[in-house]
Parts: C-alpha cells; structure tokens; sequence
C-alpha cells in the first residue's frame, strides 16, 4: 500500500520553490507528490510554480554569454556612485581609536623603543648605585673605578646576597 501524499500548503510550496527551484524532478519525491497535488487542485499554486518557472528563465537567460553594453554602462554606473559615496564611519572602541591618533601623530611607534630605554636606564641606575654603595665588595672602589678582573663584577650578588645595612640592623 501506498503512502497518503502529504497535505501541502501555498505558503510551504512557496518555501518548496524556493529552496529546490521550479524544476520538480529535482525535488524529493515525497515532496514533489505533494506539490503536483497541490497544483492540480489549486490555481493559485499553479500561477506560483508559473511565477517561479519565469524567475528561473529570466535568471538562466541573463547569465548565459557575454555582458552586453547595456550591462556594462549599468556596472560602470554603479561603481562610479560607489567610488562617490562616502564610506559609514564604523564603531570602534576607544582604545583603537586613541593608537590610531597616536599612529597619526608619529608617536606609536615610538613607545616600544621608549620603553626599553627608560628600563635600561632604571636598571643600569639601579645596578651603578648599588656597585658605588658597596665600594669593593665586588671589586669597586672610589679610587678605582673599574673592576680588576671582570668576574669580580658580578650583578647577580647585588640581587641575591643580603643588604649589609640590613645585617648590620641599622
């Protein structure tokens, strides 16, 4: 025993249409069943399949050969108006629109090298007062400014040997 078509509806064959086009050989069979019901009973659905039938012919003809000149007059038109037409200001968060004024002014690219400076400065301050402090602990003195022997230089005592004031509890 056969199935019962299925009961099809103008609205659900106008979303049929639109999905698997006019030509219902393409379509599912149970589907395509229940369209060609439909369409034997309804004459709106008929005009509807109709109306689909020459959106597809018209679609089909226009996209077949070359552009015409009329086609491209028409492609040129619309680019002109395009190229013309100002471009909508997008949103933005304030933090991309301050580094772009930044950029604009010259001064983003800046930062990174400012900030490396300004870090080897603090450090080398940093490192030059602690090695004046301690005078020749690490083979620094007043009287002799530069290390005698570069292994008595080691930076790695000023971060980890204890602070002789502190041990001395002043």
């Amino acid at each position: 025993m056969k199935a019962p078509i299925p009961a099809l509806s103008l609205s659900h064959l106008e979303d049929a249409l639109a999905l698997h086009g006019p030509d219902l050989a393409a379509w599912p069979e149970d589907l395509r069943m229940g369209a060609q019901a439909l369409m034997a009973a309804d004459p709106a659905a008929r005009a509807l399949h109709g109306q689909a039938m020459e959106l597809e012919r018209l679609l089909t003809t226009a996209l077949d050969g070359q552009p015409t000149a009329e086609d491209e007059a028409i492609a040129r038109r619309v680019a002109t108006r395009l190229r013309a037409a100002p471009l909508p200001t997008q949103p933005r968060p304030w933090r991309e629109r301050a580094e772009n004024w930044l950029a604009a002014l010259g001064l983003r690219p800046a930062w990174p090298g400012v900030a490396a400076l300004a870090g080897m400065a603090m450090l080398g301050f940093l490192l030059g007062g602690h090695l004046v402090e301690m005078g020749g602990v690490y083979g620094f003195s007043l009287s002799s400014p530069a290390p005698t022997r570069l292994a008595d230089a080691d930076v790695s005592g000023i971060m980890f040997d204890p602070d002789p004031l502190a041990e001395n509890g002043l």
